[in-house]
């Protein structure tokens, strides 16, 4: 019983751990974006 209530709460971090690391890729993807367009409009 006790195994089972730790490997849950295991499983929550980690799914709340990747939502995390999908955001920040999908942050880094618009910042990089925005970059891209902003030296091409200043070049």
């Amino acid at each position: 019983m006790i195994e089972n209530k730790s490997y849950k709460i295991e499983g929550k971090l980690d799914e709340t751990g990747k939502g995390m690391l999908l955001k920040l890729k999908i942050k880094f993807k618009i910042m990089s974006n925005f970059l891209r367009n902003y030296f091409d409009k200043t070049m």
